[in-house]
């Protein structure tokens, strides 16, 4: 496992963008009711919702694909999270200390977006329970997080 000191903050940022790319469908869901999240190349996205079954068919999506890729996203990030964390305890240097705070602020912001973001998408797959549970457990962990 990675040490907290051996990530730069250029790393972590980095990461945290990769985070952000990867869930933006996660993110996006909230403001577009009627759709469903897709996943191609490894990344969330809002399919248009006239055209879902399209893209879903031309992308060879489908529900399990995305509970697989989300299942790998929010683990990393759980670690991710813990790496922060624990850096922010250990950093002594006030520059790295001052970018670590912007840091974790926006990772915050982040996500209390995925946190709303996961809500909605338990809510169209509350029939579902396999996912449903994955997607609650996953909220409660963000919740944690953020508390």
């Amino acid at each position: 496992m990675l040490e907290p000191t051996n990530l730069s903050i250029d790393d972590m940022k980095r990461t945290l963008k990769s985070f952000e790319k990867q869930l933006k469908g996660i993110e996006e869901i909230t403001y577009n009711s009627g759709c469903k999240i897709g996943v191609h190349n490894n990344e969330t996205y809002v399919t248009w919702y006239w055209f879902q079954s399209v893209q879903r068919y031309y992308y060879s999506e489908n529900r399990e694909k995305l509970l697989v890729l989300l299942r790998h996203i929010f683990a990393d990030n759980l670690i991710f999270y813990q790496i922060v964390s624990e850096r922010m305890l250990v950093e002594t240097n006030k520059e790295e200390i001052f970018e670590l705070d912007k840091l974790y602020e926006k990772y915050n912001l982040l996500i209390a977006k995925w946190y709303e973001g996961l809500g909605h998408l338990s809510k169209q797959y509350n029939k579902e329970d396999e996912i449903y549970k994955f997607l609650e457990m996953t909220r409660e962990s963000l919740y944690l997080m953020l508390n």
